[in-house]
């Protein structure tokens, strides 16, 4: 009988349960733990971290028959280590989530991130927090937020108010301490463009512009009804997941964008920002208009949206969406 350590508490996994059956739905359905989000379904938007052995693992993708016996795993309930209480209280005190879903598992890299770094740099968060999407691009404030439960942790340690002070001097005399580097000022200034790395190495400029290249061709590919250019553009394992919480797949993707009773004449973007993942993914999102009509019915669809794309023998492909449609401007 599998035997885990949940939050400090021994769980005995009834044998019945398959093997492959990942530790999210152990946690939510079996636990009822529901701290621990479901997002994607491929490890790729960080929604469902917890720790495993205190590293962060992505519980929609890790088995049951991957975890060792007696392993100590922690969720966003059972955070109540040094680094989670300050955390939680940054979290608070600089209002970071907008709609909340993914800030559970912010939160558990973030954690992971503090026991091992006490005072990370900008290039550290960068990297601890790489695999974390938000689409409500509260990314900032994230990094402002991790900043913030740092110096919280390093009062603790000193119990120095005259060390506190010096920190916190500094921290509101730089604006890079706060997570706006001179480059995201700028960009604000000039495009309002909501950037999570901005502060943080350069991203490779071939990759930027290939990516949005792409992003912009996808684009086209939609507005067109062009069926082989979204079969070339969709990954095979393509996923999208919707506000309402509908998943769909590669198929529903096409067919209702190639839809007869759908004709699209414009799809405007706003505010758009680019992260990149690595040396061959990224994100590319912001926010949309689609204008047209369906079964002859004018319409107008605001939306929020995140596309990852991977590269993939030579070429950029999309592997996950996530759409959040915004109500009707007044």
């Amino acid at each position: 009988m599998p035997i885990l350590f949940v939050n400090k508490e021994r769980v005995d996994i009834n044998p019945n349960v398959p093997t492959d059956t990942p530790l999210l739905w152990i946690l939510r359905d079996s636990l009822n733990l529901t701290g621990t989000k479901y997002g994607c379904g491929m490890a790729l938007c960080g929604a469902c971290t917890v720790h495993i052995e205190g590293q962060p693992a992505r519980a929609c993708q890790t088995p049951l028959s991957a975890i060792k016996q007696g392993a100590d795993i922690t969720t966003i309930e059972g955070l109540k280590s040094r680094e989670g209480a300050a955390l939680q209280a940054a979290w608070q005190k600089l209002d970071v989530p907008q709609c909340g879903y993914c800030q559970s598992g912010q939160i558990m890299s973030a954690a992971a991130l503090l026991a091992k770094n006490k005072k990370p740099t900008d290039t550290d968060i960068d990297a601890a927090m790489s695999g974390n999407i938000c689409r409500c691009a509260t990314y900032v404030r994230i990094r402002a937020a991790i900043k913030e439960a740092a110096r919280g942790l390093a009062y603790q340690m000193t119990n120095s108010r005259t060390a506190y002070i010096g920190d916190a001097f500094d921290f509101l005399s730089n604006p890079i301490a706060l997570g706006i580097s001179p480059a995201f000022l700028i960009a604000v200034a000039v495009a309002s463009l909501a950037v999570w790395g901005c502060a943080a190495q350069a991203q490779p400029q071939s990759n930027r512009a290939e990516v949005q290249a792409a992003a912009h061709e996808f684009d086209q590919a939609q507005q067109h009804k062009d069926r082989a250019a979204l079969e070339r553009f969709l990954a095979p394992e393509y996923r999208i997941v919707r506000s309402s919480g509908r998943v769909g797949d590669r198929n529903d993707f096409i067919s209702t964008f190639t839809s007869d009773a759908l004709n699209i004449t414009a799809i405007e973007i706003a505010n758009p920002y680019y992260r990149d993942l690595g040396r061959d993914a990224a994100i590319v999102g912001g926010e949309g208009t689609i204008r047209g009509t369906e079964n002859g019915a004018a319409f107008v669809e605001h939306f929020m949206y995140a596309d990852v794309f991977e590269r993939r023998d030579g070429r950029w492909v999309v592997v996950y969406t996530q759409v959040t449609t915004l109500p009707p401007t007044q």
